[in-house]
This record gives structure tokens, C-alpha cells and sequence, in this order.
């Protein structure tokens, strides 16, 4: 009832649709959605992912996110690949106080437009940064290694709240599918479009794919 607050229907609205449909669910299933895409492209990735959860889990069970730990290239893969779709593309818009950048001054909550993808494809932290190369997240041992330059949950007082749970929705999501399917091109069809559409994310283009039982 108090016509000052920011706490009203209208608001409440906004963030639920942010929340909930925009960042809890649009992200996580556009990420989803570019796997099927480079994997087919990159089928030897495909294999040796496929063949690390056959090695490291039961066929007679499903992975638990526990099971991240032993499974570094499957790990790396969905690094590799949140870091080539980079849907979220545009990081938090307010500046939170008075700072200087390079010389340049931006005030306390003016609007700022980050542009996240270019830190993921920046070529000095990725070689070969449009190619499907989850070496980029292994050691020389084999083991799964951090990236300073990853940043797909923005980063400081505006990162993305649900990055814990994204985590957890893209690891479960994507084992699950290579643990029942093989993906593959339909017959005849040679390529797909690996451009996107610039939204709310960033979509790849409708395509074809096969999902095959295993």
C-alpha cells in the first residue's frame, strides 16, 4: 500500500519472469540446445565423452553430480561448450559506485553494456577460440583446470546468482543425454548454421539433429 515502494505487482512480475522463465530456464536450455550441434561437428568429442561415462559410471545408474569429480573431459566439455554459445553474451547493466577505467569515469548507477563474449573468445586466453577444444580446461595430466579468462556468469557483486544451480541442471542434463543417445546429423544433411540469433540469449539457428538410442 505504500505508493513510494518498488515492492508492487508490476515488480513482482518483472521478477519472476527474470528469474524464473528468463534466467532460470532460458539459459540452462539454450546451452542444451548448442551440444547436439558441436558434438556432432566434433564426434571424436563426442566418443571420448561418451566413453569417460561408460568408463567412470554404472550403465544400471544415471550420473549424480558427485560424479563430477571423475569425469574431467566430460567436465570440460560443458566448459567448452557454455564458453563457445556464450548465451548470456551481456553481463549486469548498473554500476554500483564511482570507478575509473583505462582513465574513463563511470558513475554510480549509470548503465553499462559488458560484453562477456569477448572475454570468452578472446584469442590472447583461448587458442583457437571458436573451436570445440576442451583442452582448454585439462592439464597435461588429463586433469580438469580452471580458466581465468571464463567468465559465462559475469563476474564481482553482480554474478549470477543461480550459477550454483546452472552448474548442476547443465552437468545432470547433458551426462543424462550422452548416457542414453548418440546424436548425429539426419541422412543427407551435411552442415548446420553455427551462427545464432541475438535475443534475450544467444540461440543457435533451428536445426536437425538425430537422436539415436544407445
Amino acid at each position: 500500500d505504500d505508493p513510494s515502494s518498488t515492492f508492487d505487482d508490476d515488480n513482482m512480475l518483472q521478477v519472476v519472469m527474470d528469474f524464473f522463465f528468463l534466467a532460470g530456464t532460458e539459459t540452462t536450455t539454450t546451452t542444451l540446445s548448442y551440444p547436439s550441434i558441436q558434438g556432432e561437428h566434433k564426434l571424436k568429442v563426442q566418443r571420448l565423452t561418451e566413453r569417460e561415462l561408460k568408463k567412470e559410471t554404472s550403465k544400471s545408474r544415471t550420473t549424480q553430480y558427485v560424479d563430477r569429480s571423475h569425469l574431467p573431459y566430460t567436465n570440460a566439455v560443458i566448459h567448452k561448450i557454455q564458453r563457445n554459445s556464450s548465451v548470456a553474451s551481456i553481463g549486469a547493466l548498473h554500476q554500483c559506485e564511482d570507478s575509473i577505467v583505462q582513465g574513463f569515469l563511470f558513475r554510480k548507477d549509470d548503465i553499462i553494456l559488458t560484453n562477456l563474449t569477448s572475454v570468452l573468445h578472446d584469442s590472447e586466453h583461448w587458442e583457437m577460440p571458436d573451436m570445440l577444444n576442451p583442452n582448454h580446461f585439462l592439464d597435461s595430466d588429463g586433469n580438469f583446470k580452471q580458466n581465468e579468462a571464463f567468465y559465462p556468469f559475469s563476474a564481482g557483486a553482480r554474478v549470477c546468482l543461480g550459477e550454483q544451480l546452472a552448474w548442476i541442471e547443465l552437468f545432470l542434463f547433458f551426462t543424462h543425454l550422452l548416457q542414453t543417445f548418440t546424436f548425429t546429423l539426419p541422412d543427407g544433411v551435411k552442415d548446420v548454421n553455427l551462427k545464432y540469433v541475438f535475443g534475450n540469449t544467444l540461440c543457435p539457428y533451428p536445426y536437425q539433429i538425430c537422436a539415436v538410442p544407445r
